[in-house]
Order: C-alpha cells, then sequence, then structure tokens
C-alpha cells in the first residue's frame, strides 16, 4: 500500500511538472508570436509606403497593334516548324520500316 502510494504521488508530480513546463512553453510561444505580429505590421507600413511612392510614378508602355501581330506571326511560324519536323520524322521512320522490310522480308513457315 505504500509502494502504491509513492507511485501515485510520483506520476502525480510529474504531471503537475510536464504541465507546468507546457504552460511556459505556451507563454514563450505567444510572446515569440506578438513579437513577429510587430514586426510583421512594422514590415505591412513600409510596404505600404513603398507603394505609395511607386503608384506615384507610373510609365506606361503603349502596346502596338503591330508588336502583336508580330508576336503571333513568330509563334505561328515556330509552330509549324516544330510541327514540320515531327511529320518529316514520322514519314522517315515509316520509309525506313518500309525499306527494311524489304530487305529482310519474314519467312513464314506452315506447319503441316
Amino acid at each position: 500500500m505504500k509502494y502504491l502510494l509513492l507511485f501515485f504521488t510520483v506520476i502525480l508530480a510529474f504531471t503537475f511538472s510536464v504541465n507546468a513546463q507546457n504552460k511556459a512553453a505556451v507563454a514563450s510561444k505567444i510572446k515569440t508570436e506578438k513579437k513577429i505580429e510587430q514586426q510583421s505590421v512594422a514590415a505591412v507600413s513600409d510596404t505600404n509606403k513603398a507603394k505609395e511612392k511607386v503608384a506615384d510614378v507610373k510609365v506606361e508602355t503603349p502596346v502596338k497593334e503591330s508588336s502583336i501581330k508580330d508576336n503571333f506571326w513568330n509563334a505561328f511560324i515556330i509552330t509549324c516548324k516544330g510541327m514540320g519536323g515531327v511529320l518529316a520524322f514520322m514519314f522517315l521512320f515509316f520509309f525506313i520500316t518500309k525499306i527494311l522490310d524489304k530487305m529482310f522480308p519474314q519467312k513464314i513457315e506452315r506447319k503441316e
């Protein structure tokens, strides 16, 4: 009985110790979060000030109709070249297989 009481006392003391450590960790975490929040608020205000300065100076580059057409036709030409290359390779591979088939025909053996 004495040992059982001692065992429960040790477990109870350990539980309170762990609980105190958890409370200390939570308090430390809250302090750290408050510091991070203060730093982020300061960073946001600095960012907003920088955005206001940039907003004052706007430089617009006009989009020319000819540059859009040029980009379209350049992309179209590149696409055609790529598709043509793929088709050329397919036809070349087809003809090579036909030539190899003519050079080395398969001998068919019938079972009788």
